[in-house]
């Protein structure tokens, strides 16, 4: 006779919303491309995952149609929540914690208008026009 298998999965829920600082980073990519005229841009992928809980983001700043990019800051948050959000600025090596979105796009902001995340723009933007 076969083995009846058990259903404890009697409801599965539906996919939920990309996390909310990572939907920030590619509106942010998306604003670069705009203000550049198309020339850089900002990419999101999903970095190594150091631990099973975790959800890990790295934000890019790129050369369109150019293989170049640089490695801007990197989040870590709960696969459970969005906020807190571990933030990695890979120009300064500081790391930041931002509790809530309005904390989160303060600190983006704070980078994206830092004098070294400025000099790597403007760079990216000389090799862009070349």
């Amino acid at each position: 006779m076969p083995t009846v298998v058990k259903d404890f999965l009697t409801v599965i829920p539906r996919p939920q919303p990309v996390p909310a600082p990572v939907r920030i980073l590619r509106q942010q990519g998306e604003l670069l491309f705009q203000k550049t005229r198309k020339a850089l841009y900002g990419e999101v992928l999903e970095a190594a995952v150091p631990s099973v809980s975790d959800l890990r983001y790295s934000f890019y700043l790129c050369i369109a149609n150019k293989p170049t990019r640089h490695k801007l800051l990197t989040i870590t948050c709960d696969i459970a929540s969005d906020y807190p959000v571990t933030c990695e600025n890979h120009l300064d090596g500081t790391t930041t914690r931002a509790d809530s979105e309005s904390d989160f796009e303060d600190y983006f902001r704070s980078v994206f208008e830092s004098p070294a995340t400025q000099d790597v723009l403007g760079r990216l933007l000389t090799y862009a026009a070349h």
